[in-house]
Protein backbone atom coordinates (compact mmCIF):
# COMPACT_ATOMS: atom_id res chain seq x y z
CA UNK A 1 0.00 0.00 0.00
CA UNK A 2 1.45 3.38 -1.02
CA UNK A 3 1.49 6.48 1.13
CA UNK A 4 -1.14 8.20 -1.06
CA UNK A 5 -3.51 5.28 -0.70
CA UNK A 6 -3.08 5.25 3.07
CA UNK A 7 -3.68 8.98 3.24
CA UNK A 8 -6.92 8.70 1.24
CA UNK A 9 -8.14 5.85 3.45
CA UNK A 10 -7.44 7.81 6.62
CA UNK A 11 -9.25 10.88 5.25
CA UNK A 12 -12.34 8.84 4.31
CA UNK A 13 -12.42 7.20 7.75
CA UNK A 14 -12.17 10.59 9.48
CA UNK A 15 -14.98 12.05 7.33
CA UNK A 16 -17.29 9.12 8.10
CA UNK A 17 -16.61 9.46 11.82
CA UNK A 18 -17.37 13.18 11.66
CA UNK A 19 -20.70 12.55 9.92
CA UNK A 20 -21.71 9.97 12.53
CA UNK A 21 -20.83 12.42 15.31
CA UNK A 22 -23.02 15.14 13.75
CA UNK A 23 -25.96 12.74 13.31
CA UNK A 24 -25.72 11.52 16.90
CA UNK A 25 -25.60 15.11 18.19
CA UNK A 26 -28.66 15.97 16.12
CA UNK A 27 -30.57 13.01 17.52
CA UNK A 28 -29.56 13.74 21.11
CA UNK A 29 -30.33 17.44 20.87
CA UNK A 30 -33.07 18.25 23.43
CA UNK A 31 -36.51 19.05 21.96
CA UNK A 32 -38.40 21.94 23.58
CA UNK A 33 -41.33 20.62 25.63
CA UNK A 34 -44.85 21.41 24.45
CA UNK A 35 -47.09 23.38 26.81
CA UNK A 36 -49.14 21.06 28.99
CA UNK A 37 -51.86 23.53 29.93
CA UNK A 38 -53.38 26.85 28.95
CA UNK A 39 -51.66 28.53 31.91
CA UNK A 40 -48.18 27.64 30.59
CA UNK A 41 -49.03 29.06 27.19
CA UNK A 42 -50.18 32.33 28.74
CA UNK A 43 -46.85 32.79 30.58
CA UNK A 44 -44.65 35.31 28.74
CA UNK A 45 -41.38 34.01 27.34
CA UNK A 46 -38.24 36.17 27.46
CA UNK A 47 -36.43 36.96 24.30
CA UNK A 48 -37.23 38.31 20.89
CA UNK A 49 -40.06 36.68 18.95
CA UNK A 50 -41.77 35.33 22.05
CA UNK A 51 -45.57 34.92 21.80
CA UNK A 52 -47.91 37.12 23.80
CA UNK A 53 -50.92 36.14 25.88
CA UNK A 54 -53.21 37.27 23.08
CA UNK A 55 -51.45 34.93 20.65
CA UNK A 56 -51.94 32.06 23.10
CA UNK A 57 -55.65 32.83 23.32
CA UNK A 58 -55.93 32.80 19.56
CA UNK A 59 -54.09 29.50 19.38
CA UNK A 60 -56.20 27.74 21.98
CA UNK A 61 -59.46 29.70 21.59
CA UNK A 62 -61.17 31.85 24.18
CA UNK A 63 -63.80 30.62 26.58
CA UNK A 64 -64.07 27.88 29.15
CA UNK A 65 -61.76 24.91 29.05
CA UNK A 66 -63.22 22.01 27.14
CA UNK A 67 -63.09 18.48 28.55
CA UNK A 68 -60.89 15.99 26.81
CA UNK A 69 -62.70 14.20 24.00
CA UNK A 70 -61.25 10.84 24.97
CA UNK A 71 -62.92 10.98 28.40
CA UNK A 72 -66.41 11.75 27.03
CA UNK A 73 -69.05 9.11 26.44
CA UNK A 74 -70.56 8.74 22.94
CA UNK A 75 -73.83 10.24 24.13
CA UNK A 76 -72.06 13.22 25.66
CA UNK A 77 -70.06 13.81 22.48
CA UNK A 78 -73.25 13.66 20.40
CA UNK A 79 -74.94 16.15 22.74
CA UNK A 80 -72.02 18.58 22.55
CA UNK A 81 -71.95 18.24 18.79
CA UNK A 82 -75.68 19.02 18.66
CA UNK A 83 -75.31 22.04 20.94
CA UNK A 84 -72.61 23.43 18.67
CA UNK A 85 -75.25 23.58 15.91
CA UNK A 86 -76.88 26.92 16.64
CA UNK A 87 -79.87 26.45 14.35
CA UNK A 88 -80.61 23.01 15.71
CA UNK A 89 -80.32 24.22 19.32
CA UNK A 90 -82.70 27.15 18.73
CA UNK A 91 -85.13 24.92 16.83
CA UNK A 92 -85.19 22.48 19.75
CA UNK A 93 -86.27 25.21 22.16
CA UNK A 94 -88.91 26.48 19.74
CA UNK A 95 -90.28 22.95 19.41
CA UNK A 96 -90.30 22.45 23.20
CA UNK A 97 -92.09 25.77 23.72
CA UNK A 98 -94.81 25.03 21.15
CA UNK A 99 -95.28 21.50 22.44
CA UNK A 100 -95.53 22.79 26.00
CA UNK A 101 -98.26 25.22 24.94
CA UNK A 102 -100.12 22.50 23.06
CA UNK A 103 -100.30 20.40 26.23
CA UNK A 104 -102.60 23.08 27.64
CA UNK A 105 -104.64 23.45 24.45
CA UNK A 106 -107.96 23.26 26.32
CA UNK A 107 -106.97 26.29 28.39
CA UNK A 108 -105.79 28.26 25.36
CA UNK A 109 -108.39 27.41 22.73
CA UNK A 110 -111.88 26.23 23.64
CA UNK A 111 -115.49 26.96 22.80
CA UNK A 112 -116.48 26.97 26.48
CA UNK A 113 -115.56 29.54 29.14
CA UNK A 114 -113.09 28.60 31.85
CA UNK A 115 -115.47 29.94 34.48
CA UNK A 116 -118.88 31.63 34.22
CA UNK A 117 -120.94 33.64 36.69
CA UNK A 118 -124.69 33.55 36.10
CA UNK A 119 -127.34 34.89 38.48
CA UNK A 120 -125.08 34.79 41.50
CA UNK A 121 -123.60 31.31 40.95
CA UNK A 122 -120.27 30.16 39.56
CA UNK A 123 -120.13 27.55 36.82
CA UNK A 124 -117.16 25.66 35.37
CA UNK A 125 -118.17 24.81 31.79
CA UNK A 126 -114.72 23.55 30.85
CA UNK A 127 -114.92 20.66 33.33
CA UNK A 128 -118.67 20.13 33.80
CA UNK A 129 -121.69 19.70 31.54
CA UNK A 130 -124.42 22.30 31.86
CA UNK A 131 -127.59 22.14 29.74
CA UNK A 132 -128.90 25.18 27.97
CA UNK A 133 -131.79 25.43 30.42
CA UNK A 134 -129.29 26.38 33.16
CA UNK A 135 -128.72 29.70 31.43
CA UNK A 136 -132.30 30.44 30.41
CA UNK A 137 -132.53 28.28 27.29
CA UNK A 138 -135.37 26.02 26.18
CA UNK A 139 -133.59 22.72 25.48
CA UNK A 140 -131.86 20.24 27.75
CA UNK A 141 -128.82 20.01 25.45
CA UNK A 142 -125.23 21.11 25.67
CA UNK A 143 -124.93 24.87 25.87
CA UNK A 144 -123.74 26.55 22.69
CA UNK A 145 -121.81 29.50 24.07
CA UNK A 146 -121.71 31.13 20.64
CA UNK A 147 -125.50 31.17 20.43
CA UNK A 148 -126.65 34.83 20.31
CA UNK A 149 -129.26 34.12 23.01
CA UNK A 150 -126.64 32.73 25.43
CA UNK A 151 -124.29 35.61 24.60
CA UNK A 152 -127.08 38.05 25.45
CA UNK A 153 -127.84 36.25 28.71
CA UNK A 154 -124.19 36.37 29.81
CA UNK A 155 -123.92 40.07 28.94
CA UNK A 156 -126.60 41.11 31.42
CA UNK A 157 -125.66 42.90 34.63
CA UNK A 158 -123.97 40.61 37.15
CA UNK A 159 -123.27 37.86 34.62
CA UNK A 160 -119.81 37.34 33.17
CA UNK A 161 -117.53 34.67 31.75
CA UNK A 162 -113.76 34.23 31.48
CA UNK A 163 -112.81 32.84 28.09
CA UNK A 164 -109.61 31.26 26.76
CA UNK A 165 -107.54 33.46 24.40
CA UNK A 166 -109.10 31.67 21.41
CA UNK A 167 -112.83 30.98 21.72
CA UNK A 168 -112.91 27.93 19.45
CA UNK A 169 -112.06 24.27 19.83
CA UNK A 170 -110.76 22.01 17.08
CA UNK A 171 -114.26 20.80 16.13
CA UNK A 172 -116.27 23.96 16.79
CA UNK A 173 -118.48 25.01 13.89
CA UNK A 174 -119.61 28.59 14.19
CA UNK A 175 -123.09 28.64 12.68
CA UNK A 176 -123.39 32.33 13.42
CA UNK A 177 -120.27 33.53 11.58
CA UNK A 178 -120.49 36.88 9.83
CA UNK A 179 -118.68 35.74 6.66
CA UNK A 180 -119.01 32.54 4.58
CA UNK A 181 -116.57 29.69 4.91
CA UNK A 182 -113.73 29.27 4.31
CA UNK A 183 -113.15 32.69 5.84
CA UNK A 184 -109.91 34.71 5.73
CA UNK A 185 -108.02 35.64 8.91
CA UNK A 186 -109.84 38.11 11.13
CA UNK A 187 -109.87 39.38 14.69
CA UNK A 188 -112.24 36.56 15.65
CA UNK A 189 -110.41 33.80 13.75
CA UNK A 190 -106.72 34.71 13.65
CA UNK A 191 -105.88 32.16 10.95
CA UNK A 192 -109.31 32.03 9.36
CA UNK A 193 -111.62 29.03 9.04
CA UNK A 194 -111.72 25.96 6.83
CA UNK A 195 -114.48 25.00 4.40
CA UNK A 196 -116.64 23.71 7.27
CA UNK A 197 -116.26 26.79 9.45
CA UNK A 198 -113.76 25.33 11.93
CA UNK A 199 -111.06 27.57 13.37
CA UNK A 200 -107.68 26.86 11.74
CA UNK A 201 -105.60 28.03 14.72
CA UNK A 202 -107.43 25.70 17.11
CA UNK A 203 -107.01 22.76 14.74
CA UNK A 204 -103.29 23.46 14.39
CA UNK A 205 -102.82 23.62 18.16
CA UNK A 206 -104.72 20.41 18.88
CA UNK A 207 -103.32 18.64 15.82
CA UNK A 208 -99.72 19.45 16.76
CA UNK A 209 -100.18 17.92 20.20
CA UNK A 210 -101.83 14.83 18.78
CA UNK A 211 -99.12 14.33 16.15
CA UNK A 212 -96.23 14.63 18.61
CA UNK A 213 -97.82 12.38 21.23
CA UNK A 214 -98.74 9.85 18.55
CA UNK A 215 -95.15 9.74 17.29
CA UNK A 216 -93.74 9.38 20.81
CA UNK A 217 -96.18 6.59 21.67
CA UNK A 218 -95.49 4.74 18.41
CA UNK A 219 -91.73 5.00 18.91
CA UNK A 220 -91.93 3.83 22.53
CA UNK A 221 -94.09 0.82 21.65
CA UNK A 222 -91.82 -0.12 18.75
CA UNK A 223 -88.63 0.11 20.80
CA UNK A 224 -90.02 -1.87 23.75
CA UNK A 225 -91.51 -4.60 21.54
CA UNK A 226 -88.37 -4.85 19.41
CA UNK A 227 -86.03 -5.07 22.40
CA UNK A 228 -88.18 -7.74 24.05
CA UNK A 229 -88.38 -9.79 20.85
CA UNK A 230 -84.63 -9.57 20.34
CA UNK A 231 -83.95 -10.47 23.97
CA UNK A 232 -86.15 -13.58 23.74
CA UNK A 233 -84.43 -14.69 20.54
CA UNK A 234 -80.97 -14.09 21.93
CA UNK A 235 -81.64 -15.74 25.29
CA UNK A 236 -83.25 -18.96 24.07
CA UNK A 237 -81.69 -19.21 20.62
CA UNK A 238 -81.87 -22.45 18.69
CA UNK A 239 -85.16 -23.40 17.06
CA UNK A 240 -87.06 -20.62 18.78
CA UNK A 241 -84.70 -18.07 17.28
CA UNK A 242 -85.06 -19.57 13.80
CA UNK A 243 -88.86 -19.82 14.04
CA UNK A 244 -89.15 -16.26 15.34
CA UNK A 245 -86.93 -14.96 12.55
CA UNK A 246 -88.99 -16.71 9.89
CA UNK A 247 -92.15 -15.25 11.44
CA UNK A 248 -90.63 -11.75 11.27
CA UNK A 249 -89.77 -12.23 7.60
CA UNK A 250 -93.29 -13.39 6.74
CA UNK A 251 -94.95 -10.67 8.83
CA UNK A 252 -92.82 -7.91 7.34
CA UNK A 253 -93.79 -9.07 3.83
CA UNK A 254 -97.48 -8.30 4.45
CA UNK A 255 -98.46 -5.07 2.61
CA UNK A 256 -99.18 -2.61 5.40
CA UNK A 257 -101.23 -0.24 3.26
CA UNK A 258 -103.75 -2.90 2.22
CA UNK A 259 -104.10 -4.05 5.83
CA UNK A 260 -104.84 -0.47 6.85
CA UNK A 261 -107.56 -0.22 4.21
CA UNK A 262 -109.12 -3.52 5.28
CA UNK A 263 -109.17 -2.65 8.98
CA UNK A 264 -110.45 0.86 8.24
CA UNK A 265 -113.42 -0.73 6.48
CA UNK A 266 -114.04 -3.08 9.40
CA UNK A 267 -113.67 -0.59 12.28
CA UNK A 268 -114.51 3.04 12.78
CA UNK A 269 -111.33 5.03 12.02
CA UNK A 270 -109.70 6.42 15.14
CA UNK A 271 -106.30 7.31 16.52
CA UNK A 272 -106.18 4.18 18.66
CA UNK A 273 -106.90 1.85 15.74
CA UNK A 274 -104.18 3.54 13.70
CA UNK A 275 -101.72 3.30 16.61
CA UNK A 276 -102.36 -0.43 17.04
CA UNK A 277 -101.98 -1.16 13.33
CA UNK A 278 -98.75 0.81 12.94
CA UNK A 279 -97.35 -0.73 16.14
CA UNK A 280 -97.87 -4.22 14.70
CA UNK A 281 -95.33 -3.41 11.99
CA UNK A 282 -93.18 -0.69 13.56
CA UNK A 283 -91.32 -2.90 16.05
CA UNK A 284 -89.52 -4.84 13.28
CA UNK A 285 -87.66 -1.82 11.92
Amino acid sequence: MTAATATRTSAATAAAAARETVEVDAVLEPVPALPRSRAEVRQPVDGPGSGSTEDARKAFGSGRARPARASLSPGRRAWLRFRSNRRGWISLWIFVAIFGLSLFAELLSNDRPLVAHYEGQLYWPLWNFYPETTFGGDFHTRTDWHDPFIVEQMSKDGNWAIWPPNRYSFDTINYFAASPNPAPPSAENLLGTDDRGRDVLARLLYGFRLSVLFGLALTTIGVVAGVLAGAVQGYFGGRLDLAFQRFIEVWSAIPELYLLLILAAMFEPSVWILLVILSLFGWMG
